[in-house]
């Protein structure tokens, strides 16, 4: 059986659905509450609750995903496969984490002491 509960709090007045069931474990009855909208003060109505509005498609790629890309287009990638063939993945992963960590070290809750003389350019 289910009903609906007002719960005023602070001149606001909010609806739930309650419903009732009995717990097998603890052999207690329990209730569930579902919460529904508001109750608007001059009409009395219920005022349903608003789902947040999200944009459909917003992804979130990071900056690995930015570095990565503009390693590309700047052909990067292939002179330092061309130059350091055993060892070029190694050094753009250190790349990206330099930048990476150059970016945080600016906040006060950084681990990691900020570079005082920039990298060397290896190309």
């Amino acid at each position: 059986m289910s009903y609906r509960y007002e719960q005023t709090i602070k001149k606001t007045t909010y609806v739930y659905e309650v419903e009732r069931f009995w717990d097998k474990k603890k052999k207690q009855p329990r209730q569930k509450r579902k919460y529904l909208g508001t109750k608007d003060p001059k009409t009395g109505k219920l005022v349903k609750k608003q789902s947040p509005s999200i944009p459909p498609a917003s992804h979130d790629l990071g900056a690995v995903y930015f570095l990565r890309q503009l390693s590309k287009q700047l052909g990067l990638d292939k002179t330092l496969k061309k130059v350091f063939p055993d060892s070029y993945a190694q050094i753009l992963y250190l790349e990206r984490f330099t930048i990476k960590v150059s970016r945080c070290s600016t906040k006060k809750t950084s681990r990691l002491p900020r570079r005082e003389k920039p990298l060397r350019t290896l190309v």
